[in-house]
């Protein structure tokens, strides 16, 4: 295989689904191709084995400045890459603004949503620009080409998250121990930031339901966020000895391999999940899973045989399936099996490397001109 030299863009590099796809990215192809990455703003969340050198941190306050995007360009244009890839709308700004300079194959990676978004008038037309000025456009669910118009666009291709599962096999969970938790209680888990697209309030009303009627129940809250305050402090009195809220963690594994089923409650209005990082990992994890039936969840979780979709905002519906997994080992044990055979054969890491190579490689080997801009002379 050629070896690429390969630019990507993105708006952040926080703690998120879609950052950790791109380090895993990384880590499994910069000993074979050149890489360089632009961050748009100065936080970043997870580790990178490239050199300083190769590492382009943007601030926050810059990173939309005209003199920025310019300045960006050129020193993309001095490395002459095969292939510019983008994660976002501001990165796809990035990427046009040098393609239509320089010349060279761009790939639009944006789409890592599952439903219609409450977008402005402007956001749409720059959405609608980007996908056609784009050499390839690249989404990680059919539900999100599908919402977007594209899937049956010839430039769009779905290209699925992938999981390092094997890190699941070898866990030895010491959580119960750490929170004081009974071996024989039932642990549910659900792993997202408290902000507005996942919908802790329904859990935590179907929680209430779930405890009431099973007083040996625990559920885990993983995450951070803005709204992370204000729902710990509307949630029932009577849930306090059955709910930790455990902020940001680092072993999700240890977590995961400790608890017995995994759930994500998204709300639905103006937000839906694209391929949820955390139900993966779930089902990695050997766990039956509840999640919303929205977004791309459908296409990881298949109804009955691997765990249950419920509606948006139903929580009684949710605590109905919780409390039938609570009430059926064998069934949360049968679920969680074909869950993971799933995750192994479709949504392995090396699956995710090799299509993403094709991509890249596919675009690459387009002939190209380097030329000099009017805009930059």
């Amino acid at each position: 295989m050629k070896r690429l030299k390969i630019v990507y863009i993105i708006d952040s590099f926080g703690r998120g689904g879609r950052e950790r796809q791109l380090q895993y990215i990384i880590q499994n192809i910069y000993m074979m191709h050149d890489i360089h990455i632009w961050i748009l703003a100065d936080a970043i969340g997870y580790d990178l084995p490239l050199g300083r050198d190769r590492i382009h941190v943007i601030t926050n306050q810059d990173s939309k400045k005209v003199r920025t995007i310019v300045q960006v360009v050129k020193e993309i244009s001095l490395i002459r890459p095969d292939v510019v890839y983008y994660w976002d709308i501001i990165s796809g700004i990035y990427a046009s603004v040098y393609k239509a300079s320089f010349g060279g194959p761009i790939i639009n990676g944006s789409i890592r949503f599952g439903g219609s978004l409450k977008k402005s008038m402007i956001n749409k037309a720059i959405r609608g620009f980007l996908y056609r000025y784009s050499d390839a456009i690249v989404a990680n669910s059919r539900a999100g080409l599908r919402v977007e118009g594209l899937d049956k666009c010839p430039k769009s291709t779905i290209l699925y998250n992938g999981i390092e599962f094997d890190k699941f096999d070898s866990c030895q969970s010491n959580i119960r121990i750490e929170l004081g938790i009974p071996s024989e209680a039932i642990v549910i888990v659900m792993v997202a930031n408290f902000t507005s697209p996942k919908d802790h309030r329904t859990l935590l009303t179907a929680a209430l339901e779930v405890c009431l009627s099973h007083n040996k129940t625990v559920f885990l809250l993983i995450g951070e966020g803005p709204l992370k305050s204000d729902i710990s402090d509307a949630m029932d009195k009577r849930l306090k000895n059955h709910v930790f809220f455990l902020g940001r963690r680092l072993d999700i594994e240890n977590i995961l391999s400790g608890s017995d089923i995994g759930v994500l409650i998204n709300n639905t209005n103006g937000h839906a999940e694209g391929l949820s990082n955390a139900i993966m990992e779930y089902m990695a994890a050997g766990l039956p899973v509840i999640a919303t039936n929205a977004g791309g969840n459908p296409e990881l979780i298949e109804d009955g045989t691997t765990g249950f979709l419920v509606n948006g905002f139903d929580a009684t519906q949710l605590a109905r399936k919780l409390k039938i997994l609570i009430l059926d080992p064998d069934m949360r044990l049968r679920m969680g099996k074909m869950g993971r055979m799933k995750i192994v054969v479709t949504f392995s890491m090396n699956n995710l490397i090799e299509r993403h190579m094709q991509v890249l490689t596919k675009f690459s080997s387009k002939s190209r001109s380097i030329k000099n801009a009017q805009f930059f002379s």
